[in-house]
């Protein structure tokens, strides 16, 4: 497996190759969740050396995996921001069950992407 990057997966953010699993999102299990890699690899299903590999990019592009924390950091903060469309008072619910949910599983969206899940596709 390898680190890759693609604009149509995650944002172009770097993954494991074949899969929706972002660098971010293994970083911040094992440094803010405090879960051994070993565990990361069971819980994600894969293996341990994907994992290794996505924590030596992360070692050699530190400083890209920390400007794309805040810019996700920065839309998070965007959306707490926002209000409920009239005639939609599910809303608010659905936004902090939304920012939830991508805070806690490592997902990166765009602000997009964000619209479309809290009011439906606007395309």
């Amino acid at each position: 497996m390898s680190i890759v990057r693609d604009d149509g997966v995650l944002g172009g953010e770097p993954r494991i190759d074949g899969t929706r699993i972002g660098v971010r999102h293994i970083v911040g299990r094992i440094v803010d969740g405090e879960q051994s890699p070993a565990s990361v690899a069971d819980n994600l299903e894969i293996s341990l050396a994907a994992v290794h590999e996505a924590l030596s990019y992360y070692e050699d592009n530190t400083e890209e995996i920390r400007a794309l924390e805040a810019e996700s950091r920065a839309a998070f903060d965007r959306i707490d921001g926002l209000e409920p469309k009239p005639n939609d008072q599910s809303a608010g619910d659905e936004r902090e069950a939304c920012h939830e949910g991508m805070v806690s599983s490592g997902v990166t969206m765009t602000e997009d992407d964000i619209d479309d899940v809290l009011y439906g596709d606007s395309d």
